[in-house]
């Protein structure tokens, strides 16, 4: 329940994730810009009064507001307000509608399906825009941040029923001029980290880039690069092994895809590409029908994996909006509807909603904003993803343990194997 402080601002609609440290749901914003009254749904991210009496969680939760207020890319999960009542931190986030890649990528392996190349390409290109502009970030006074993600990983990345593909979780971000890790400590999931920060050593951009090309092998084998082991195991890999070629992932890679793989797996830094923005290039080279077809092949995929559960969602929020504001519902879900999942025969994808900013994820207490898309309005959810599982690496031990909070979740209904739990 919204405290009642926030509760003036920000109406309940329903909850996406709860955890011990806090939670996430879907909330009808009330609030007025200048002159002007204005309602829109959005994903409400608390942080409790426990919670928030621990300094570094609250630290990091405002950092990771912060950062989110000064991103503004079309690829990357938005935030519009965030600050404290009553001792209760808050964070106004998009409401989206979708799945994780994560969890999409499951799904087809276990209904034997492959994720096309092309449709690979076009993700990953757009996770790539959304990187480059939060590396390229500045602060207000123009100087870089030198942002790393330091999470880049298939949970981390929306798809829209629309098709439109957005990166979150900023909350384990690294920002050149900030210590905000303990000395010895690396964040992320050892699945997709590079050598460098699985070793603690200095990072910049070309870290990220380095999950990406792990995501690339998982898009296309529907396994993950490292295999199923544990932490301590990838660890060793990650020092000791090469990845394994893109060809163990897809025997019909077009060989640049191979080029642009070994590339960014490389173990020296050096020798990876030089931004993602150049990632993008390359992989949007290598999608024939551009970017819209992809985006409409992607929402093809989507439809039919998860209609159900896209229908329930939907129903979900009209429900509550019938219940909270009865004389606005219809609206609010005209202005959220038509970013909604289009047929696969209409030729058109929907555009993302020029609003307020976007927003980070993640710290050491893993958590964020899982979504999908309601241009218009937009929301962002939390999930717990099975494996692997977000961790804190101590020092050269390399002991891999368990953040106890939340991390993202979708905000239907989740299906199967993959619960919406915080």
């Amino acid at each position: 329940m919204i405290a009642a402080a926030l509760a003036s601002r920000y109406r309940s609609l329903f909850v996406i994730g709860r955890g011990g440290m806090g939670s996430v749901e879907a909330a009808l914003e009330v609030g007025d810009d200048t002159a002007e009254t204005y309602q829109r749904v959005v994903a409400l991210k608390r942080l409790l009064p426990d919670a928030a009496r621990d300094k570094r969680r609250a630290e990091m939760f405002l950092r990771e507001a912060k950062l989110a207020k000064l991103l503004d890319h079309p690829n990357v999960v938005r935030a519009f307000d965030y600050g404290e009542i009553d001792g209760e931190l808050f964070l106004a986030m998009e409401y989206v509608e979708g799945q994780p890649l994560s969890r999409v990528l499951r799904t087809l392996a276990e209904a034997g399906e492959e994720l096309p190349v092309a449709v690979a390409c076009y993700v990953l290109a757009e996770v790539c825009e959304g990187l480059h502009a939060a590396h390229e970030l500045r602060d207000a006074e123009g100087r870089a941040l030198n942002l790393v993600h330091r999470d880049v990983s298939p949970q981390n990345v929306m798809l829209g029923y629309d098709g439109h593909v957005r990166l979150l979780d900023f909350g384990v971000a690294k920002i050149e001029t900030e210590n905000v890790t303990k000395t010895g400590e690396v964040k992320g999931k050892t699945a997709y980290m590079s050598p460098e920060q699985a070793m603690g050593e200095p990072l910049d951009r070309r870290s990220d880039l380095f999950g990406v090309g792990a995501m690339l092998f998982e898009c296309l084998a529907l396994r993950r690069m490292w295999g199923a082991g544990t932490d301590m195991e990838i660890i060793r890999k990650l020092a000791l092994e090469e990845p394994p070629p893109l060809e163990d992932a897809a025997k019909d890679a077009p060989e640049p895809l191979r080029v642009l793989y070994t590339r960014l797996v490389a173990r020296d830094a050096k020798d990876r590409p030089a931004t993602a923005h150049d990632v993008a290039t390359a992989l949007i080279a290598l999608v024939p029908g551009g970017k819209e077809e992809a985006a409409r092949e992607l929402s093809a995929v989507l439809d039919r994996h998860f209609a159900t559960y896209a229908a329930e969602q939907r129903k979900r929020l009209s429900t509550s909006l019938d219940e909270v504001a009865p004389e606005q519902a219809a609206e609010l879900r005209a202005s959220a509807v038509p970013t909604l999942a289009p047929p696969p025969s209409v030729p058109a994808v929907a555009t993302v909603n020029a609003e307020p900013s976007p927003r980070p994820a993640r710290s050491p207490l893993p958590w964020i904003v899982g979504a999908a898309a309601l241009a218009g309005v937009a929301l962002v959810a939390l999930r717990r993803e099975p494996a692997p599982t977000p961790t804190t690496i101590v020092a050269a031990t390399a002991t891999a343990t368990a953040a106890p909070v939340p991390t993202p979740v979708t905000s239907a209904p989740a299906p199967p194997p993959e619960t919406a739990t915080a």
